[in-house]
């Protein structure tokens, strides 16, 4: 059950409840969701709003980018979400989003959150799937073959920034299982790896971040985990397009992470020149890591002023 303030009504699903929701007004829209599996496809549009889970909340779907649509073609990734989010000023408070569609060598890439906005922020929340996991716009200009991206009607494209904010989260899958170029900052979050890949390789961060955009994923004092003992060869992150940004500021790196730590796309060594990656006080040793990538002991702190001064925190 879903009960949404200021009308203090009772609903049976998200889509029920959004429905029956001026949620582009300027009025701050409160909604209660009470323990229980919520099995649908959520897609939530507006601003200033706050959904709140009560005890155990599980959001759970299942598309995935082999599946058929309603022209038989497969529906692409970015038509997967269990959950939508476009708009501003959104929060999401304890819960649990799923994709349950499977493994990516079997489905494809099944995407549990898709983020399209500016200032969205999770707390407490767990989003959960195999490839292609927390998706946070914008898409890059387009695909490798040129073509547009299928995805979801942008009705807030007049937003000229995407900034997202993760604290005390949990994001777990096994390929590019965080990509998009939003900016995002992951704070105090746990990145599971999973096991399931087909050549043992699993990659936690895969950035599009646009040219002139400062930022991309920021991870600080974030906790890199896995779900099996078998799990290894874990890259922090490679490149989903040239300019890709990815930061890891004292983070517990565990022993699954690959020595090297980060991969360039597909032997791609321009991209070794373009992309921005960097580590800061790692807890891992890290003389083995790619020549091309940042490591240092210690952030300076002017970057992490740039940081919380760009995303307004």
């Amino acid at each position: 059950m879903l009960i949404s303030y200021p009308n203090k009504r009772e609903y049976n699903s998200f889509q029920e409840t959004f429905a029956n929701l001026d949620l582009e007004s300027d009025e701050l829209k409160v909604i209660i969701v009470t323990p229980g599996v919520y099995q649908e496809r959520v897609t939530l549009r507006g601003k200033h709003i706050r959904i709140i889970g009560i005890g155990d909340v599980i959001v759970d779907g299942a598309a995935y980018a082999r599946q058929l649509g309603p022209d038989h073609q497969p529906i692409n990734t970015f038509q997967t979400a269990t959950f939508y989010c476009e708009g501003e000023d959104i929060v999401l408070d304890n819960l649990t989003i799923k994709n349950s569609a499977g493994l990516g060598k079997d489905v494809g890439q099944a995407v549990a959150f898709y983020g399209n906005g500016d200032n969205i922020f999770l707390q407490k929340c767990t989003i959960d799937a195999f490839q292609d996991t927390l998706f946070l716009a914008p898409l890059p200009p387009a695909t490798k073959e040129g073509r547009p991206f299928n995805a979801p009607i942008n009705q807030h494209e007049y937003l000229q920034c995407h900034r997202y904010t993760f604290e005390n989260c949990e994001i777990a899958g096994n390929v590019d299982y965080i990509f998009g170029g939003g900016t995002a900052v992951f704070y105090r979050c746990i990145l599971k790896t999973k096991l399931g890949t087909e050549n043992g390789n699993a990659f936690i961060a895969a950035p599009s971040t646009y040219p002139d955009t400062l930022f991309g994923f920021v991870f600080i004092d974030c906790e890199l985990t896995k779900d099996d003992h078998d799990v290894s060869n874990v890259y922090l992150a490679r490149p989903w397009r040239p300019y890709g940004k990815a930061y890891y500021i004292s983070c517990k790196i565990g022993s699954h992470i690959i020595t090297k730590g980060w991969d360039n796309w597909n032997g791609d060594v321009g991209r070794e020149r373009t992309s921005d990656f960097r580590e800061y006080d790692s807890n891992q040793y890290i003389a083995g890591r790619a020549s091309w990538v940042v490591n240092k002991k210690q952030i300076d702190e002017f970057l992490m002023v740039k940081i919380f001064k760009y995303m307004k925190i």
